[in-house]
């Protein structure tokens, strides 16, 4: 009985260790560090420190008047975007100024269909975006999460077929940021694969039987 018992343990605990979520290409977002921050003001503490092996966003806070040539997307003339890959992770900065707002657009180009997740924290509110590209910058918003508190790490994903996808990051507001603030974003796939937990319950169940039975004929040989 004792082993039978040890050995159930044993079965439900690979099922809950082998049942976690899988994603591919980076690790979970462990190395997100939470700021300090009074949200309402936008003055702020900055806490937010670039994990190793992240890119720079290399953009400075824009001014009155400046034309975003580093990623500004479909908001700027000409449009201009980073490439991101699945496992990157961009460090970059966001500001309000002159009753407006820097927004970074990151795309990637699919040629199979993948479920990917945008996920992101920062030192001030943000809104996160995904969109298909239907031609140029025409696009089509296929999946968003907004007003993701600062702080808190926000995500969204969706199932992406082969195509053009903006990935896109801001501020939910116009103003109250000139001074900027720092976030992160990851791009992440989840695994299109039968799902590990899936697999680990059928296996337990399967080792479960196997043991009860064998444990049944020893008892009544």
């Amino acid at each position: 009985m004792k082993k039978l018992l040890f050995f159930l343990s044993f079965a439900f605990m690979a099922t809950w260790v082998f049942g976690q979520d899988v994603y591919l290409g980076s690790e979970k977002p462990d190395n997100f560090h939470a700021p300090v921050i009074n949200q309402t003001s936008g003055n702020y503490a900055p806490n937010l420190t670039c994990p190793p092996g992240a890119l720079n966003e290399n953009e400075p806070d824009l001014q009155d008047g400046d034309v975003d040539t580093v990623d500004g997307g479909c908001n700027s003339n000409p449009p201009v975007f980073i490439d991101i890959n699945v496992g990157d992770t961009y460090c970059g900065r966001t500001n309000t100024y002159s009753s407006s707002r820097d927004t970074d657009w990151y795309k990637i180009v699919l040629t199979d269909t993948k479920t990917l997740i945008w996920r992101s924290i920062a030192d001030c509110p943000l809104n996160l975006i995904i969109a298909q590209e239907n031609g140029g910058c025409s696009t089509s918003v296929i999946a968003s999460e907004v007003n993701i508190p600062a702080g808190s790490t926000g995500e969204v994903q969706y199932t992406c077929t082969p195509g053009t996808y903006y990935f896109w990051v801001g501020l939910p507001v116009f103003s109250g940021w000139d001074n900027g603030a720092d976030y992160q974003v990851t791009l992440l796939q989840q695994s299109s694969a039968v799902p590990v937990s899936d697999w680990a319950v059928y296996i337990a169940l399967f080792l479960i039987v196997v043991f009860s039975a064998y444990y049944y004929r020893r008892r009544v040989a």
